[in-house]
């Protein structure tokens, strides 16, 4: 297991969300400098990502408000890889992201 990053995108916006998964040949490393941070994430966060959920998430986050998340305040509790703030926060939400062990 190693940090990776993961590329998404929402409504058409590409953004990329580091998280610890076996590396692939289509997953890019997390560069070392960022790694001894993120090390502290992972056994706090369960920085894990999962796949099918996200994209269920971020499928009804889309749906539920067609005109965008412009001026909406958002907040994720219980983050892990932090994806739906992220992917709000790129479509114009204010999003605060959090997760604690």
């Amino acid at each position: 297991m190693q940090w990776v990053w993961e590329e998404l995108s929402f409504r058409g916006r590409t953004f990329r969300a580091a998280h610890f998964e076996a590396p692939g040949p289509e997953r890019e490393a997390v560069p070392d400098e960022f790694t001894a941070p993120l090390a502290r994430c992972e056994a706090e966060l369960g920085a894990c990502l999962w796949h099918e959920t996200n994209d269920a998430a971020l499928a009804f986050l889309a749906a539920r408000r067609p005109s965008g998340y412009i001026g909406c305040r958002a907040l994720e509790l219980g983050a892990g890889a932090g994806v739906c703030g992220l992917a709000l926060a790129s479509d114009g939400a204010d999003a605060t992201v959090t997760d604690l062990d």
